[in-house]
């Protein structure tokens, strides 16, 4: 099991142990962004813990501003928690973004993980964001994985 695979699980399990994140999308911006942080410092804890290693908030882009939340330089993998992921002017662009920006730093990339809310899934299979999808693959070789999260309330 790649460690990415790991993280996933992880983060799924993490999200069923913490009633306090399970209920983030339905708690006001602020709250909620609290909560995106509490998440992404809680599963940064644990994935020390299960790999012994800190492969979180990395900044691989070239730049000390622009962070992803977690990368695996040994399977060119990065994993964001995108919990906006379903509104429009989503994390996708910006998560995109960092990919490239991480790649022409010389830093491996094949793949990039949004940790997402339910909805994410069926907003990104739109034609624009799929449009970005099939760019990133074809003209940079980047696959890009959407995981919704369990335990998650969509907004309403």
């Amino acid at each position: 099991m790649k460690k990415y695979e790991i993280l996933i699980e992880t983060a799924q399990k993490l999200m069923e142990d913490e009633a306090r994140v399970g209920r983030l999308t339905k708690e006001g911006p602020g709250k909620r962004n609290r909560n995106v942080s509490y998440f992404i410092n809680k599963l940064s804890e644990r994935s020390k813990i299960i790999f012994k290693k800190d492969f979180s908030k990395k900044y691989i882009c070239g730049d000390q501003i622009h962070e992803v939340h977690f990368y695996f330089p040994d399977e060119g993998a990065i994993v964001n928690v995108s919990f906006a992921l379903h509104r429009p002017n989503s994390e996708l662009e910006k998560g995109v973004l960092k990919a490239l920006m991480a790649k022409e730093n010389k830093n491996d990339v094949k793949h990039v993980v949004f940790l997402a809310i339910p909805g994410a899934l069926t907003k990104c299979r739109r034609k624009e964001p799929q449009a970005i999808i099939d760019w990133i693959r074809e003209k940079h070789g980047i696959e890009i994985s959407i995981v919704e999260m369990d335990n998650v309330a969509p907004i309403t």
